[in-house]
């Protein structure tokens, strides 16, 4: 990509796009009380999209390595440590 000015333009576009976008998503869910967290936003947008891109490519080397339900059940583990009360007695 490196080699590449126009590609690496794109994908670093598209990719700031979609950490703004889920930046915002978690700025709401803290503003409305559903998450709670001692850092910025950005940061959590950042991670969830490293951990997203990274899945993305292993599934792409190997379709059988995980199942997206495992997987889908893992981040909401890790979510809901983020959780306020007010967000975890909604989904019980």
């Amino acid at each position: 990509m490196q080699t590449y000015p126009a590609v690496r333009a794109a994908v670093t576009e598209a990719v700031a796009e979609r950490q703004r976008v889920l930046c915002e998503w978690i700025d709401e869910a803290v503003r409305i009380g559903e998450l709670s967290i001692d850092f910025p936003p950005n940061a959590l947008a950042a991670l969830l999209l490293a951990i997203t891109d990274g899945l993305v490519l292993h599934y792409a080397l190997d379709p059988h390595a995980f199942r997206w339900g495992k997987i889908s059940k893992a981040v909401d583990g890790l979510l809901d440590g983020y959780a306020t009360e007010r967000r975890l007695e909604k989904v019980r």
